[in-house]
């Protein structure tokens, strides 16, 4: 049913939720998911050039958002997130899950997601292994 409502006003749904609103939060989530997956073929109009616009967005909409486009038969995908809520270390690690995920997907098709590691085998021996390191010597009185 969310195909049907898609072009439901974002501001009559929040009026009609009655959500408390805080002008430095958006009023009812704050991650996102975009897929753009209809035709963007090029337009030709004669006489005239047109070209895609490269944008570069200052602030981010939301705490996190991942924008993925569909071209040329290949997912193109953006990370776009909030720096005062996270280190540009944490997204990258987060997007080396998310590829590594992904990667796992396309390997075991027919697999449950819950029963997929996003974790990296190196990072999975960090954590089972170096942080588990705990063996130490006790003065024995």
């Amino acid at each position: 049913r969310a195909y049907e409502n898609q072009d439901y006003p974002f501001e009559e749904i929040v009026e009609t939720l009655d959500v408390t609103r805080d002008m430095s939060r958006n009023a009812i989530f704050d991650v996102m998911f975009v897929l753009q997956n209809m035709d963007q073929e090029a337009r030709k109009v004669e006489g005239l050039e047109i070209k895609p616009f490269e944008w570069e967005y200052e602030i981010a909409k939301f705490d996190l958002t991942l924008s993925v486009v569909e071209w040329n038969g290949q997912l193109n995908c953006m990370l776009e997130y909030a720096t005062s809520l996270y280190e540009e270390a944490t997204i990258v690690r987060m997007t080396k899950h998310f590829t590594h995920l992904v990667d796992n997907i396309l390997a075991h098709p027919h697999t449950k997601l819950s029963e997929l590691s996003m974790v990296l085998e190196e990072e999975r021996m960090q954590l089972l292994g170096d942080f588990n390191d705990t063996k130490a010597e006790y003065p024995i009185n």
